[in-house]
């Protein structure tokens, strides 16, 4: 599939796929740690985390999708850019507490 036809498909297909995952990491955490007895103490630990992963899944893909094959950011540079950045947004998050 070339041209408008692929472009209208990831219209419907990314949204979908997008409302799926988002579903089942709902599902997870509110199983695993929203009805639990200890769901203050489970969350303050996995949020960090939570933000950690999003924060490195937005960064490299900013770095690798945005870059042009010329330019200095390759993949080896972003993905060490999007681990600094996930490092320090979970110091900052500690640091807060």
């Amino acid at each position: 599939m070339q041209g408008v036809v692929a472009i209208i498909l990831t219209w419907f297909i990314a949204p979908v796929l997008t409302g799926l995952v988002s579903a089942v990491v709902f599902l997870l955490v509110r199983t695993l740690v929203l009805r639990r007895k200890a769901a203050y103490t489970i969350s303050f630990w996995l949020f960090p985390l939570l933000v950690l992963i999003t924060v490195f899944i937005n960064v490299f893909f900013v770095f690798t999708k945005v870059s042009h094959p010329s330019s200095p950011w390759q993949c080896h540079f972003s993905n060490g850019c999007s681990n600094f950045a996930e490092q320090a947004s979970g110091f900052l998050q500690c640091v807060d507490k």
